[in-house]
């Protein structure tokens, strides 16, 4: 048997010095990595704050929809009975308008109108609910839904 045996001489075999050049390579290598991971959490992060941005106004576009829904045909109108100042602001006859504060610069308006399509049978009521928000070119977004309500005795 081959006994193994260290020796404490200037003879190191299998030692290896890192060159500055190197430690460079290493460096920039772990740099580009650094930014790729950083940058897909800021991509996750702007995904989950869009995500929320857009559940928030679907719900409140939601609670206005079925709001008017309830009031049917003869409610759906734009008065200061159906929509109370001052959570709303009547801007005209057809259309009001009202806060999001849940939202970054967040406005929302509800106009309603006769259906066009329906007016000669004047039965039918458009309501369109629609909220923008705001937060920078990725952040800001638009959501709307639009119903009918029917006059129904």
């Amino acid at each position: 048997m081959e006994k193994l045996s260290w020796s404490s001489g200037s003879q190191r075999h299998g030692c290896h010095a890192v060159t500055i050049p190197e430690l460079l390579v290493m460096v920039v290598i772990l740099a580009i990595g650094f930014v790729g991971v950083a940058g897909m959490f800021v991509a996750g992060y702007t995904s989950a704050k869009k995500a929320s941005n857009y559940t928030i106004a679907a719900n409140r576009v939601t609670q206005e929809i079925e709001r008017m829904r309830d009031a049917g045909f003869l409610g759906a109108v734009i008065d200061s009975y159906h929509f109370p100042s001052p959570r709303y602001q009547i801007v005209s006859s057809t259309r009001a308008t009202f806060a999001v504060p849940e939202l970054k610069n967040g406005q929302g308006s509800v106009t309603i109108g006769l259906d066009s399509e329906a007016q000669i049978l004047d039965n039918l009521k458009r309501v369109n609910v629609t909220i923008t928000w705001g937060g920078g070119k990725q952040m800001s977004g638009t959501y709307s839904i639009t119903t009918l309500v029917a006059n129904r005795p």
